[in-house]
């Protein structure tokens, strides 16, 4: 037998090795349970066999003077490398799939967007806001208003930090004046009568 054919026939039994694999890897495909276990092992021993061919091809290609022959040596080449690459990168990402899915951090725990949602369920309950009352006389609106303008004083006079202004208590309180004065002056608006009060000009009606 001439080194030629002995180095095709080498070759050849490459490419069954090669071929092989591939059925393997279609059993692990359709039966993963009961192949999985062997896909890592036998993925290591089939990875070097690419080496093994292109010294292979290349003695073949060396050792063949014929030029009829060179497009099929380069066909073979291509169909070697193209199917390696396939089933190599094929069984690499089911085992990568199968590797992310026993992970421990695929165990059920709760995920951040669950304890967003529990988190925001979590209220303050705050106290009930105690409104002043107004009858629409004059005499009440100047008692509410000295004792409006006394409040706006206070608070321009006095160094209350930020953070009391941000915390829970702060907004609690100032959202407690806002709401008393918006209170106020919607029931100014409503007095029609003739000892009330205009809103927008607030006077003492004569009669």
């Amino acid at each position: 037998m001439s080194e030629l054919a002995e180095l095709i026939m080498k070759r050849g039994q490459v490419k069954a090795n090669l071929t092989r694999f591939s059925t393997f890897f279609k059993k692990c495909q359709e039966d993963p349970d009961n192949n999985l276990k062997q896909l890592s092992s036998r993925l290591a021993r089939i990875k070097p066999i690419l080496e093994d061919f292109s010294n292979i091809q290349d003695k073949i290609e060396l050792l063949d003077k014929d030029d009829k022959n060179k497009d099929d040596h380069l066909r073979e080449r291509i169909k070697f490398e193209d199917d390696y690459f396939l089933l190599i990168s094929e069984a690499e990402a089911l085992l990568d799939c199968q590797s992310r899915n026993s992970s421990p951090e695929n165990t059920s725990v709760p995920s951040s967007i669950q304890s967003n949602e529990i988190n925001a369920g979590i209220k303050f309950k705050l106290q009930p806001i105690e409104v002043p009352h107004f009858s629409g006389l004059y005499e009440d609106y100047q008692r509410l208003s000295d004792a409006w303008q006394s409040n706006l004083l206070q608070q321009k006079s006095s160094n209350i930090p930020v953070a009391s202004k941000t915390s829970p208590l702060g907004f609690h309180l100032q959202t407690k004046r806002v709401l008393g004065v918006i209170t106020f002056f919607l029931k100014c608006a409503t007095v029609v009568s003739p000892t009330s009060l205009v809103f927008g000009g607030v006077h003492k009606s004569e009669v």
